[in-house]
């Protein structure tokens, strides 16, 4: 006889604490083909793109403002995410490149993503390709990604923002073949019109750098 357990998925929202949900499984193993974007991914992508690329141009002029992001984070061990103190930091800029950060430190999500630099970056300067997941399947570290069928947990949506989530993993040899083995998920919202052209409001990374098996630490920075 079969018996079948229900499954609850609850999120928990008190106290300054959200309960992780599930979409945080790391060291999953991803196939090397190549896929295709869709059609409703490129045109997310070319919007995103698109407004990072507008962005890029006129950076310069905002460097030195301020900014100030609030944000969650998880140990190894936490079961949850905890608010932890809002975070202001000004756009730096060091030999033509741009960052989040103080003169004392960089931002944890330091990276201001412009059409060369940043994750967002890799991906961008590839629009006029044809684009696949991953991104260079014969890399060593590879890069999957996709705009499509993303947890509203993981990237809450917002008024014209457009969110990616964003693997990254490393060529591991199994009994099925060589396949991706996923070391770190993120997700971003990127702003697609005024105000804050072509800047993320939200970013999310989880990753199982520094972990036991099985385990992940994780932050968040929303912007304010």
């Amino acid at each position: 006889m079969k018996f079948v357990l229900p499954v609850f998925i609850l999120l928990v929202i008190s106290c300054g604490k959200t309960e992780v949900d599930d979409d945080q499984r790391l060291n999953t193993t991803n196939s090397l083909e190549a896929v295709k974007l869709s059609s409703s991914e490129l045109k997310n992508l070319r919007e995103i793109c698109g407004a990072i690329a507008t962005k890029t141009t006129t950076i310069g002029a905002l460097v030195n403002t301020s900014w100030v992001f609030s944000g969650t984070e998880k140990s190894c061990t936490d079961t949850v995410f905890k608010e932890t103190p809002d975070s202001t930091v000004s756009l730096l800029s060091l030999n033509g490149s741009y960052s989040f950060g103080t003169p004392a430190s960089l931002f944890y999500f330091s990276d201001v993503e412009t059409s060369n630099e940043g994750v967002l970056g890799r991906i961008c300067s590839r629009i006029s390709t044809e684009l696949t997941s991953p991104l260079d399947p014969a890399a060593v570290d590879l890069l999957y990604f996709t705009t499509e069928k993303l947890s509203a947990s993981d990237c809450p949506n917002a008024t014209e923002e457009r969110c990616i989530k964003i693997e990254r993993a490393t060529t591991v040899n199994t009994e099925k073949g060589t396949k991706g083995k996923v070391h770190s998920r993120e997700w971003i919202r990127i702003r697609v019109n005024e105000p804050r052209l072509g800047f993320f409001t939200y970013k999310k990374r989880i990753s199982i750098a520094g972990c036991d098996e099985n385990l992940f630490f994780g932050r968040t920075a929303t912007l304010k």
